[in-house]
C-alpha cells in the first residue's frame, strides 16, 4: 500500500503497524454531516431521480426480466474474486444449454450457484 494513494481528505487515516506495514483505518460510521444548502439540494435531486426511476420501473410488466442480466453479471464478477474463469456469455450459454459446442466446466457451475 502506498501512503500517497490517500489524500488529506480521505475518510480515515493511514498508520504504520508494529511490523512496519501501512494500514488504512477508516473513520467510524456514520460520519458527521455538515448540513448545507448544497447538500440539501443534492439530496432533493437524488430523491427526484429515485422517484423517476420508480415510475420507469413500474412501466415494466415483469421487472425481473430487466434485473436478471444484472444479477448474473454480479455473480460472474463475485465469483471471479474466488478464482473462477467464466465469462458472462459462458454463463448464459450454460444456462440456456442450447449450444453443445461448449463443454461445461466447474467454473460455470460455480458461478451458477451464485444466481438466486
Amino acid at each position: 500500500m502506498k501512503t500517497t494513494d490517500f489524500s488529506a481528505h480521505a475518510p480515515g487515516k493511514v498508520i504504520k503497524t508494529i511490523k512496519g506495514y501501512y494500514a488504512f483505518i477508516p473513520d467510524p460510521l456514520p460520519p458527521q454531516l455538515a448540513w448545507s444548502n448544497k447538500l440539501l439540494s443534492r439530496l432533493a435531486s437524488a430523491e427526484r431521480s429515485m422517484a423517476r426511476l420508480d415510475e420507469v420501473g413500474k412501466a415494466f410488466p415483469v421487472p425481473a426480466i430487466v434485473v436478471r442480466p444484472f444479477v448474473r453479471k454480479e455473480a460472474v464478477l463475485s465469483s471471479q474474486i474466488e478464482g473462477t474463469r467464466t465469462t458472462f456469455q459462458e454463463l448464459l450459454t450454460y444456462e440456456a444449454q442450447q449450444l453443445s459446442l461448449f463443454r461445461d466446466t466447474e467454473d460455470r457451475q460455480e458461478v451458477q450457484n451464485y444466481v438466486p
